[in-house]
This record gives structure tokens, C-alpha cells and sequence, in this order.
């Protein structure tokens, strides 16, 4: 994630289509996609907005990565 996020200023948003394709890139299946995202909302470590464009860390998932 490192790589896919140094090219892009940085913004409180990971947008879908940016994630999925980094996670699509390195062998990942949309049905992983889905899970791992559905995980990480579920544990309470990002929050979907309405759009289901993009998604934003909450505070116990911006912890994972201080």
C-alpha cells in the first residue's frame, strides 16, 4: 500500500476503485475484496460513505497504521 499511495497527495478518502485495483493487482479476487472490507467496517476500523465510493478510517483503524 505504501507504493500505491506515495504517487497521490494525500486525502482522508481510500477510494474503491484504488483499493480494489491495487488488491485486484497482486492476486486478489473480488470475493477477498469484499470480505476484507466488510471485515475491516465490521471491526470498526473504516467507515463506507453512502455513495459507496470511498472510505475513510475511523480513529481505531488509523491506530493499526500510527
Amino acid at each position: 500500500m505504501p507504493k500505491f499511495i506515495s504517487d497521490r497527495p494525500f486525502t482522508d478518502r481510500l477510494y474503491v476503485e484504488l483499493v480494489n485495483a491495487a488488491l485486484l493487482n497482486a492476486g486478489g479476487s473480488p470475493d477477498q475484496y469484499r470480505a476484507g472490507i466488510e471485515h475491516a467496517i465490521t471491526n470498526g476500523w473504516l467507515w463506507r460513505h453512502d455513495s459507496g465510493t470511498y472510505f475513510k478510517f475511523i480513529p481505531a483503524g488509523a491506530e493499526l497504521f500510527a
